[in-house]
């Protein structure tokens, strides 16, 4: 059971798909159109057609990457394949992430780190990398229509060879200055006022009429950079058929946890059965009950997750309610220390032997400490759940830190 359950989580968090908390902002004038609730026509098994390849050098948390993306001018979607994200990171395991701007969705690709079977999940929200405002370009160029100003000092010759002139708009957004670098040099023309990919790059239509070219994206207070270097005419395209959606790889999960939930309840109850103590019965059945209230929740919300490939609206909310929550292990801590403690002493209360009973209450010290460290650290936890409750990826990591702190000090023995 232990085992499925962890192979069932492991999926949930290496496909999760971080996102970032964008600002409320009220542009002067609606000029792009809204994409608000449009429902995706994309399926995770089809193929996917890309006409553009845009070539770039990236600055990001102090690394230059260099790679590529590529786009579908017509459709607005891009795809960031594995050539980015084993440069950005060497252990990552994700083929493709394909944005669909319009629709407010990200398809993500990957390996089961586990198997080496390839799948795929749909999120609402895109893995965190380069600044919060990149994460909604409808949102980021419509503020940038009515609060960017050209810079007429600033035009650059950017791109590989240095023939792109480009026009430097200044402004700041989220609390970042922000410089936006856009080239007349394309023959491209796009079907919106926008196609642009997950960094920032590509192409937009703020007068309505001419298209421009994204060369150059930069924030020194992010300490972002992006760089244009060659734009391309391609046929590429991307077969999401090769890969298995998180729903069909859950249903067989969770059928499987589900069965043994049930054979380890069953067994459980039998135990109960046969014990005739009934403080100790008691006891086994308070700790099958923590046992279930753990497990239970998770299940449940991985099978309402499974529904729709996996997706998820606020993953830092869902990680806290019903895979994260520490309360519910210390439940299942001192629902087993309790059991501990009564068993000593009903055994001390039977054994003659000296040398048996000094271990025997040795063993009682260490239960005794066990439950005020428990009653220790639930304080903590709740207190972070108070202090972070609007705050939701803070409230992971934090409780993430006290858990790991908790284990060093169960393990100590002090």
């Amino acid at each position: 059971m232990k085992k499925e359950f962890i192979l069932l989580l492991s999926i949930f968090l290496f496909c999760k798909a971080e996102g970032q908390i964008k600002p409320e902002i009220k542009a002067k004038s609606d000029v792009l159109s809204s994409f608000d609730n449009i429902k995706n026509p994309n399926r995770l098994d089809q193929e996917f057609y890309f006409n553009k390849q845009i070539f770039f050098t990236v600055k990001l948390d102090g690394k230059v990457i260099s790679s590529y993306f590529y786009l579908n001018t017509k459709t607005g979607y891009s795809l960031l394949d594995k050539d980015f994200f084993y440069k950005a990171e060497p252990s990552s395991k994700i083929d493709a992430h394909i944005t669909f701007p319009k629709e407010k969705e990200y398809f993500l690709y990957f390996v089961d780190a586990y198997k080496n079977a390839k799948l795929s999940r749909i999120t609402k929200t895109s893995i965190p990398l380069g600044p919060p405002f990149l994460e909604d370009p409808e949102e980021f160029l419509r503020y940038f229509k009515d609060w960017f100003g050209q810079d007429v000092s600033g035009t650059e010759f950017l791109g590989e060879s240095g023939r792109l002139k480009s026009d430097a708009y200044v402004g700041a957004f989220n609390g970042s200055d922000i410089t936006i670098y856009l080239s007349k040099e394309t023959h491209t023309t796009i079907q919106d006022n926008y196609c642009v990919g997950w960094l920032g790059l590509g192409y937009v239509r703020l007068d309505g009429e001419f298209t421009r070219l994204i060369t150059r994206v930069l924030s020194a207070w992010s300490k972002y950079q992006i760089d244009l270097m060659v734009e391309k005419d391609v046929n590429f395209i991307f077969d999401g058929k090769q890969y298995q959606s998180v729903q069909a790889k859950m249903n067989g999960v969770t059928t499987a946890v589900d069965i043994n939930r049930e054979k380890d309840k069953e067994q459980a109850q039998e135990r109960i059965n046969r014990t005739d103590d009934a403080t100790e019965k008691e006891l086994l059945a308070r700790l099958e009950k923590a046992k279930e209230k753990k497990m239970g929740k998770a299940s449940k919300k991985l099978k309402n997750i499974e529904v729709k490939d996996g997706k998820v609206e606020d993953f830092y909310k869902q990680m806290n309610k019903n895979f994260g929550n520490p309360l519910d292990d210390i439940d299942l801590f001192e629902a087993e220390n309790n059991l501990k403690i009564y068993q000593t002493n009903k055994k001390l209360s039977k054994e003659k032997n000296q040398s048996k009973r000094n271990d025997l209450n040795s063993e009682l010290q260490g239960y005794v400490g066990m439950k005020q460290k428990l009653e220790k650290y639930r304080h903590l936890f709740e207190a972070l759940q108070t202090q972070y409750a609007k705050d939701q990826k803070k409230l992971l990591s934090e409780n993430g830190i006290l858990y790991q702190q908790m284990l060093q000090d169960f393990a100590s023995g002090n």
